[in-house]
């Protein structure tokens, strides 16, 4: 498949570009006016693995929770923050220093309005250093292009440099799981761009290639590619062989 010209209009002139490849069973979405912050929410470019706590970093108290309109300003700072921490080097720096908080504060406020609780509507969990703010936050929901096997989809996780690899990411993942489930998702996909350094602890978690796709930011064209499970209720606790 390939984008109509409108969409490919709308994008490129936003710096990012799709290109559907390898996914005959999975329907373009619908334009949206907030593709390219929707897509930048997609690639979930964080480290999920666990290790224990770093030396000299003193212990904090960390609390996962449902996500509140008034997050919105700290989940945008995570996501840019994020983006340009581990994305250097692989998305152009002339995207990744233009890259600008306020419009995601607002997409996030718009996601965190909605009726989270409704089984169609996606939601968000953060995760909050009591004595610093939302440090991570991972956002969940229907699958958003009608896959006929993958009903539910870990849109994004992102979590503060100096936050990783400390557990968060996997305490993030095993709310989202809850939360699927208690939604009546048992399957459950991921897109990840394929230089994410990170991406194979997704296959850790027993998370299987389904397919590959193009997209440009800033003029580089990278690949995506998505993860998926067949049954995730082993997710909600997030076996101790998965946390590497």
């Amino acid at each position: 498949m390939t984008l109509s010209a409108q969409e490919a209009s709308s994008l490129s002139t936003r710096g990012l570009t799709k290109s559907w490849l390898t996914c005959p069973t999975r329907r373009r979405p619908p334009h949206e006016p907030n593709c390219l912050i929707q897509t930048e929410w997609d690639l979930t470019p964080i480290s999920l693995r666990v290790q224990g706590e770093r030396e000299g970093k003193s212990a904090m108290t960390l609390v996962v929770r449902p996500a509140r309109p008034d997050d919105a300003t700290a989940i945008a700072r995570v996501q840019v923050a994020t983006w340009r921490t581990t994305y250097r080097g692989i998305v152009p720096d002339e995207y990744l220093d233009s890259m600008e908080e306020e419009p995601r504060a607002r997409y996030g406020r718009d996601v965190t309005s909605r009726d989270a609780e409704a089984a169609g509507k996606p939601f968000v969990v953060v995760a909050e250093d009591t004595g610093r703010g939302v440090v991570g936050f991972a956002a969940a929901g229907p699958e958003r292009r009608g896959d006929p096997h993958f009903c539910g989809e870990l849109e994004a996780i992102y979590i503060l440099q100096e936050y990783q690899r400390q557990g968060i990411g996997r305490r993030l993942v095993r709310e989202v799981v809850q939360r699927l489930l208690q939604r009546g998702f048992n399957t459950m996909l991921v897109w990840v761009l394929a230089e994410n350094p990170y991406r194979r602890f997704y296959e850790a978690l027993g998370g299987s290639v389904l397919c590959s796709e193009q997209l440009t930011i800033g003029g580089k064209t990278l690949g995506k590619r998505a993860y998926g499970w067949d049954d995730i209720r082993h997710l909600a606790g997030t076996p101790a062989h998965a946390s590497k």
